[in-house]
């Protein structure tokens, strides 16, 4: 232990992103359609596409292959609820 202790500074201490790190990011719609109760997306993680369950829930119909934006996670349905990119856009601005 005495040996190890004054390397500890070189080893890098690597954290998982919680699901809420991902509010904001764009997602691609993967299923042929979302709607508030099915929906399935991918986010583009740098490395293996992430999947996850989206749903919509302003009633905007969403299409396979569509960009769309992450709003909001839902701990207790464990889904991303998404909006559109130009409703995104507005809120940012």
């Amino acid at each position: 232990a005495k040996l190890i202790k004054p390397m500890r500074p070189l080893f890098v201490k690597h954290y998982a992103p919680s699901k809420r790190d991902y509010i904001g990011h764009a997602c691609t719609v993967a299923s042929s359609k979302v709607s508030d109760s099915f929906g399935i997306g991918r986010i583009e993680t740098g490395g293996t596409p992430l999947q996850i369950d989206i749903r919509s829930t302003d009633n905007t119909l969403f299409i396979k292959g569509m960009t769309v934006r992450i709003a909001e996670y839902d701990e207790i349905r464990d889904v991303f609820d998404v909006i559109s990119e130009e409703a995104f856009q507005k809120l940012v601005d």
